[in-house]
């Protein structure tokens, strides 16, 4: 397999139908999909560029809609200084920032033209602003940009408008200079699915306290009260409720430091959602008086098992709780429990069937999206003609060869994306003529009996284009035939820009 979309077909050698089922020396990430829906985005941490200093930001991504507008830099509040990066449609890119009076805007005049993964960026140094999107490059003038303190806290969004949908990632800010001579501050991968906390790739995160919080000696943490129980079994931590007469928490103080922010990890012994977790609060005001403000309430575990708390502290130390059980003679279980000094972005709304997982070779100019062909789709196809027919036994489709055109139709043609990867087996095929693979004036979608040697099954690797014509069905092109054909893979193709 190469790099080029324009694959040809032919049988996988058989080292590629090895890496088909082993997946070696693929490289996997996943992508949070935007839908162009309000209360769904990034928020940052203000990322704040003194007056005067130059800096740039990169970012990758990829839109759905051309049509409408897509934010990739934005603000909650028009302050001073706010900065805005977009999609103006159809017009293409635009850069705005606020004086405090009005918007002031340059349009790049470069145009996104189709849904390609691009990476673009753009270079600032006093009130001239440099767009690229890595092929061509244009310079405008912002009128005293560089006089003001520049800000953005906000990714596919700004105030709940010019939503983007599509994808957007590896969002890069260098400060003090462009990328050569400045300082990688900021670098969000938006990449990591079980947590809706995305980290700061450019800043270490210290950890502070390992594992070893919880250890043979407790780890530190006391019940609340004679209600409550610690027990060890095994490698799991439990805090049980041993009595109804109050609370039966367990709790511990840590000693951090005033001013930084802490990621706060509780990972339970069962992977559950919805477990009571953890708590977190500070127990004095740096006088040892008692001081019980709550940073949150009680934090509920993913369906990972996890409960996560990013916070920033006003004092030195804070109560951690873990929940105990919720009746007499029951607890939680717990494996482990982390803090992190923290620097990263949290996402606001969306759901866990926003993240896809992407793959793909090194030397490969695109990233195959996951498997669209489930086990309910291939039983129930969008359409078939009954020269076709189903056997749930051997689990594949059978055409009888009676020399029509008939078609098997996985997906509506209207559901077929602009590209995919299609590849499979056809276990058997006599008769004289052709299988079409794809509804296409391509000859190299079509397979011929004589293209079959005795016995052995014919693995087809293809990318079906529509821009070429038709679209995705199993079909008798030419002849009569009958064949026999196993569930086969499509994927969907997102090219990456060169």
């Amino acid at each position: 397999m190469t790099g080029a979309l324009n694959l040809s077909l032919r049988p996988l050698s058989s080292a590629m139908q090895s890496m088909a089922v082993k997946r070696e020396g693929f490289i996997s990430r996943y992508f949070c999909a935007k839908n162009g829906v309000a209360d769904y985005y990034q928020l940052l941490e203000p990322a704040v560029i003194s007056a005067g200093t130059d800096f740039e930001i990169e970012f990758s991504c990829s839109l759905n809609n051309l049509t409408v507008d897509s934010c990739i830099v934005g603000y909650k509040t028009t302050n001073l200084g706010a900065l805005l990066i977009y999609h103006d449609a159809p017009d293409g890119w635009r850069v705005l920032y606020y004086n405090g009076t009005v918007l002031t805007s340059w349009s790049t005049g470069i145009i996104t033209s189709n849904s390609k993964l691009t990476t673009y960026s753009a270079v600032f140094s006093g009130d001239s602003v440099t767009f690229s999107n890595g092929s061509s490059s244009a310079t405008g003038t912002l009128n005293g940009l560089g006089s003001v303190d520049i800000y953005f806290d906000l990714i596919g969004n700004q105030i709940n408008t010019k939503l983007l949908d599509g994808i957007v990632s590896n969002l890069k800010l260098w400060r003090g200079g462009d990328r050569i001579t400045g300082q990688l501050t900021d670098w969000y991968k938006f990449d990591t699915p079980n947590s809706f906390y995305q980290r700061n790739h450019a800043v270490p995160q210290g950890v502070e306290l390992q594992s070893s919080i919880l250890g043979e000696d407790f780890g530190g943490f006391t019940p609340e009260s004679s209600n409550g129980q610690i027990t060890i079994v095994g490698d799991e931590f439990r805090a049980a409720k041993i009595s109804n007469n109050g609370p039966a928490n367990i709790k511990r103080v840590i000693t951090l430091e005033a001013g930084k922010t802490y990621k706060i990890t509780v990972q339970h012994s069962s992977a559950e959602l919805g477990i009571r977790g953890m708590a977190v609060g500070s127990p004095n005001d740096g006088s040892g008086s008692a001081k019980w403000d709550y940073y949150s309430g009680w934090i509920y575990s993913d369906s990972n098992g996890r409960s996560e708390l990013v916070v920033t502290l006003d004092y030195n130390n804070i109560w951690l709780y873990l929940s105990s059980g919720l009746t007499v003679g029951s607890y939680i279980g717990y494996s482990n429990v982390s803090i992190q000094e923290w620097s990263g972005a949290e996402i606001i709304g969306g759901m866990p069937e926003d993240w896809f997982k992407v793959e793909r070779q090194p030397h490969w100019n695109y990233w195959l999206k996951p498997e669209i062909v489930t086990q309910s789709l291939w039983e129930n196809p969008s359409s078939y003609a009954d020269q076709w027919s189903y056997n749930p036994e051997n689990n594949k489709w059978t055409y009888l060869g009676d020399g029509s055109l008939s078609a098997l139709q996985l997906l509506a043609s209207a559901d077929q994306p602009e590209k995919m990867l299609i590849s499979g087996v056809a276990e058997r095929i006599s008769g004289s003529g052709f299988l079409s693979l794809c509804a296409s004036i391509v000859d190299e979608y079509a397979v011929s009996d004589s293209q079959f040697l005795a016995g052995n099954p014919f693995y087809y690797n293809v990318v079906m284009d529509k821009s070429l014509g038709g679209g995705q069905q199993f079909k008798r092109r030419s002849g009569i035939l009958s064949v026999e054909i196993s569930k086969p893979s499509f994927r969907e193709i997102m090219e990456i820009a060169e």
